[in-house]
């Protein structure tokens, strides 16, 4: 656990060091790798109230699994006695709310019971954005309540509709809901197997979290466009817009992360996209203009931080800072990309004022050429809005800013 806190510390994030992990022990079996990434997860999640890994050792293991188990695991019955624990008293603690594991943890320490704050960063706070008239108190307790909770797993349906994946997936054996997207489903139950699960589907379906898929559909790429997704990574939205029919360019500067993208390309086949190394920051050779540009950017993360618990520790104010200038970078740099008339999509999987609405504000100012365009919120309806916050309680799921404008330069 001690080496999973000090690479945590350095900036690495807690799955790629738990990979490399497994990779050199070989003898561990898939039981014990499984129930080591629940247990640390757990661990990470619930940081703030039980300590850092270094200080409690074994205990952090044994409260970290209680918080969220269901059952107890049996190696906690050997933990609880070499920790001199009752293991009679060690009852899991997943049914209850936050209040209750509170309360329940604090009878366990023979302490005070510690706030719901402590599980988030103190910077986080002061950073948070609001949605017009809502209550700061209340929204920072909703938004602690949903990093708290393990979220789904989604499914994008791959030229099929969601219900049609819905049936695919109950007939392979699995149990699924469709989502609130006509393009969304989500396994419900235990988590799939993800080779068996492949075995059993095919390339019918992308793993993607709902607030990514809604990204995806408010782009609304049209067949025989073309579009620049400037920040690509794995190439979730970039499958995503090019299963339009539209022709996408699709950069990163991470080779691993193209890598990653061509390999899920060829999984599903017969997609117009090319694939190339850039920056997002320069302007592209020969400067090409586009029918739509998406900048997925970089940013804190902070919408991931139910599904990523560990990035809540991996980033500060600083971090933050850097993020919202490089985010005002690539969006003016992708604006001079759009063709009049094309269109533009800023989105961040990120809570933060500084990297979202301070960025549009800053932008749409600099540029009046750019008009924003409302829609009906993707996951529920309603009145069209901009800009449109998925909040991780919706799906449930990722938390997520997206704002989109229409290039209205020459009339």
């Amino acid at each position: 656990m001690a080496d999973v806190e000090s690479a945590v510390a350095k900036g690495h994030p807690a799955d790629a060091y738990l990979t490399a992990a497994f990779r050199r022990h070989r003898e561990w079996g898939s039981r014990d790798r499984k129930w080591f990434s629940r247990v640390i997860f757990s661990a990470l999640r619930w940081r703030g109230w039980i300590g850092a890994f270094s200080d409690r050792g074994d205990a952090l293991l044994l409260e970290a699994d209680l918080l969220e188990a269901a059952e107890r695991h049996p190696l906690l019955e050997q933990l609880a006695a070499a920790l001199a624990r009752n293991p009679a008293a060690l009852k899991p603690l997943a049914a209850m709310d936050l209040d209750g594991k509170s309360e329940a943890l604090a009878r366990l320490w023979n302490a005070p019971a510690p706030p719901p704050e402590r599980l988030i960063p103190d910077w986080f706070v002061a950073a948070m954005a609001l949605p017009p008239d809502a209550d700061p108190a209340a929204h920072l307790r909703r938004c602690i309540e949903a990093f708290q909770a393990r979220p789904p797993v989604w499914l994008r349906a791959v030229r099929l509709s969601g219900v049609a994946l819905c049936a695919r997936l109950r007939g392979a054996g699995f149990a699924a809901e469709v989502g609130p997207l006509s393009v969304s489903a989500r396994i419900s139950g235990k988590r799939p197997h993800w080779p068996t699960l492949d075995r059993a589907m095919g390339a019918c379906y992308e793993p993607q979290d709902i607030a990514s898929i809604a990204v995806g559909v408010l782009a609304a790429p049209a067949a025989g466009e073309r579009w620049w997704d400037v920040c690509g990574g794995a190439g979730g939205k970039a499958l995503h817009l090019a299963e339009s029919g539209a022709e996408v360019w699709c950069s990163d500067i991470r080779p691993r992360a193209l890598a990653e993208a061509e390999r899920r390309a060829r999984r599903v086949g017969g997609l117009d996209i090319r694939f190339f190394s850039h920056d997002g920051e320069r302007p592209l050779s020969d400067s090409p203009t586009f029918d739509g540009v998406l900048v997925d950017a970089p940013c804190s993360g902070v919408g991931t931080w139910s599904r990523c618990p560990d990035a809540r520790w991996r980033t500060g104010p600083e971090g933050v800072a850097a993020f919202a200038a490089r985010q005002r970078r690539l969006l003016e740099n992708a604006a001079a990309h759009v063709r009049p008339g094309g269109r533009l999509v800023y989105s961040v999987c990120t809570l933060t004022a500084s990297e979202t609405l301070a960025v549009v504000e800053r932008f749409g100012a600099a540029h009046p050429e750019f008009e924003p365009e409302h829609a009906p919120h993707p996951l529920h309806g309603g009145n069209p809005m901009w800009p449109i916050w998925v909040w991780p309680w919706e799906g449930p799921g990722g938390g997520m800013f997206i704002a989109r404008w229409r290039n209205r330069a020459g009339g």
